[in-house]
């Protein structure tokens, strides 16, 4: 089976947004993320690997509102957290800064889009 490549200039392993936010979580705590208690965090809601009821489910644009806080004085786009930074492993949620998928394409992206309306005709 042939593994895709990850992103041009990120050094981690490839993950989903959700799998992302829950690695970072696991790194920010130092253990296992279920037993955080900083309930404040954005990432608190899926910090066990799953979306919590009432959680937004728009997963990268979770992630572009955490880069946002976290580079308060310079751009997402201009992070170098996607390799070693200050002696810690790339930052798992480096891939999903600018608040879109970079493992889809355009043609994915539209695909999902037409979907998402399909069902909203379908419930309106």
């Amino acid at each position: 089976m042939k593994k895709k490549p990850s992103v041009p200039g990120y050094a981690g392993k490839r993950r989903t947004p959700l799998q992302s936010m829950a690695t970072f979580c696991r790194q920010c705590f130092g253990g296992p993320a279920g037993e955080c208690a900083a309930r404040d965090c954005i990432f608190w809601p899926y910090r066990t690997g799953t979306i919590s009821e009432g959680a937004s489910r728009n997963l990268v644009q979770v992630i572009r509102q955490y880069c946002q806080g976290c580079l308060a004085m310079e751009n997402p786009a201009g992070c170098a957290a996607g390799g070693e930074y200050l002696g810690n492993p790339a930052c798992p949620c480096w891939p999903y800064r600018l608040g879109r998928n970079p493992y889809s394409g355009d043609g994915q992206r539209e695909k999902l889009r037409q979907q998402a309306q399909r069902q909203l005709e379908l419930t309106g």
